[in-house]
This record gives structure tokens, sequence and C-alpha cells, in this order.
């Protein structure tokens, strides 16, 4: 069984396939899912021009611009400012929190949430702009 993927690899980097998963239905009816053994065949969706400019530019990327790229433990997670889940009165954590901001109109939600979608999947957007 061979599978197609639209994945980009430079051959001096590391690089990781995910096989999609297969839906089965057990022997008592509940759904599971299993990772399917298959031959990956790789197809690159750039043109060889195009992945021959990226080649030509790596060890620059990795020389200068990876440098000013701020390590992960630096950057801010969500569990920096919300309670711990399993930690003793989190449900009085969140009440807390929740009526701290009571005062906050829903607008300033919408934005916020509206900004975190679009910055998590600009990538995404990116990547089905570019299949096209």
């Amino acid at each position: 069984m061979g599978i197609k993927l639209n994945y980009f690899a430079f051959e001096s980097l590391p690089s990781v396939a995910l096989l999609p998963t297969r839906a089965q239905r057990s022997p008592k009816g509940k759904a599971m899912s299993l990772l399917g053994h298959a031959s990956v065949n790789v197809v690159c969706s750039m043109l060889p021009e195009n992945i021959e400019i990226f080649k030509s530019i790596e060890e620059w990327v990795r020389s200068d611009i990876l440098t000013l790229l701020k390590p992960v433990k630096k950057s801010w997670q969500p569990y920096d400012f919300l309670p711990n889940p399993i930690s003793y009165g989190f449900i009085e954590q969140v009440n807390e929190l929740r009526e701290r901001t009571k005062d906050i109109p829903d607008d300033y939600f919408v934005v916020l949430v509206g900004n975190m979608i679009t910055e998590e999947a600009l990538p995404t957007y990116q990547a089905l702009i570019n299949s096209i």
C-alpha cells in the first residue's frame, strides 16, 4: 500500500513523515485507531528550481536566522499564567480568575481568540495556498 504525502525535506536535515491512522471497529463495536504499516512514497509539491533555492540558502538560514529565534524554554506558555489543573484548589483558582475578568467586555475576548487562531493557523493557511 503506497501513500503519497505532500512533504518537503532537506537532505541534510532530519525529517519525519507521519502515517495517517485508520479507524477500525473492534470486535465489541468500539472504535479504535491503529497506525497502519505502509510503505511511504514521499512526493514533493515544490518545483525543482524552488528546492534548489531553498537548499542554496540552508546554511545562511542555519547560521544567521536560527540564531535569532528565542529558545522554546524562554517563550511563555499557557501554564505560566493559568492555574495548574492537577494542583489542589484548581477550581477555586479558576473561579478567582473568572471573578477578576468578569468586567472585561466580551469584545476583548473575541479579539484575543481571533488573534490566537490567526497566529496559530498562519502556517496552515500558507501551506494550503502553496498546495494550490
